[in-house]
């Protein structure tokens, strides 16, 4: 358990130690200027380092540059894969291969600009584009296939190193692109379609409104059914004027109708007769009332 935890914390400190370094470098090539004084190249015309990084950071960028050329920004990436690694403690599958291929990719990547642009002037000052590395490669390729074969050999070790050191596959990403490529020209078509529609449709209802006027007649009203339209040639005020004279026509006419009426009669209300009283019920006799009676 102290054990794998030492390692842990050991794998952690290389991890973050590779991110500064990375960093350190990828501002170092940044804020290049060949005027710094760098130790063991040249002593230059500052008195002070301008690079952000100082005189290691000049030092630094002096020797990558002379070295490899712009090529020498592969290197800060290539330090934040392997401490992106080193940090969660993650083994680096095939890491022969991964650092034969990282190393064939900046070796190509240099050679290509040697060739592309060979010496560029920076600050008043000759700089090879690719640096001793890549020239020296882009002589040998040169020598024997020419700048154009060159460039085609030098293509094609590229593509085969990234291959390697990263895994990546090219038919995996040529086949995503074909199927984004091919969702996007449906699309398209599809919403050419749809506007070459609304387009034929609109050009009907243009034509259906020019024939009408042509004949003096309104156009039909969406909506409203053919019997129910109102009279071709009569314009709006006129048949707006003639509803209301008819309006008031009507009015006029129910008026006189309940003056000359008859009189309704009162409504009066008679109160129901009261009901029958019941017949007296007979009182019972005792014996002696009954002999009298008799």
């Amino acid at each position: 358990m102290r054990g794998s935890t030492a390692s842990r914390r050991v794998s952690e400190f290389v991890g973050v130690a590779l991110f500064a370094a990375a960093l350190i470098w990828i501002v170092s090539l940044a804020s290049y200027d060949p005027g710094d004084p760098v130790w063991f190249f040249s002593t230059g015309s500052h008195d002070l380092a301008a690079n952000f990084a100082g005189r290691v950071g000049a030092f630094l960028a002096e020797l990558s540059f002379q070295l490899f050329g712009y090529a020498s920004y592969v290197i800060p990436a290539l330090l934040v894969v392997v401490g992106w690694h080193s940090f969660w403690c993650r083994s680096v599958d095939a890491a022969g291969n991964r650092a034969i291929g990282a190393a064939l990719l900046l070796g190509c990547i240099s050679a290509f600009l040697s060739l592309v642009f060979g010496t560029l002037e920076v600050s008043g000052r000759s700089f090879r584009a690719g640096g001793y590395l890549g020239e020296w490669l882009a002589k040998e390729l040169a020598e024997y296939l020419n700048r154009t074969g060159s460039l085609i050999v030098i293509v094609t070790l590229i593509f085969l190193a990234i291959i390697m050191s990263t895994h990546f596959s090219f038919g995996r990403l040529f086949g995503a692109l074909i199927d984004g490529a091919g969702h996007a020209a449906t699309d398209a078509l599809g919403s050419f379609r749809a506007w070459r529609e609304e387009r034929r449709r609109e050009k009907q209802r243009r034509d259906v409104i020019a024939k009408h006027t042509k004949k003096g007649v309104p156009a039909p009203e969406v909506g409203v059914a053919p019997g129910a339209q109102v009279e071709a040639g009569a314009p709006r005020a006129a048949r707006r004027q003639d509803a209301d004279e008819k309006a008031d026509a009507g009015s006029a006419a129910a008026t006189a109708r309940r003056s000359l009426a008859p009189p309704k009669p009162p409504n009066v209300s008679m109160p129901a007769p009261p009901l029958p009283l019941p017949d007296p019920e007979p009182i019972a006799k005792g014996p002696a009332a009954r002999r009298k009676g008799d």
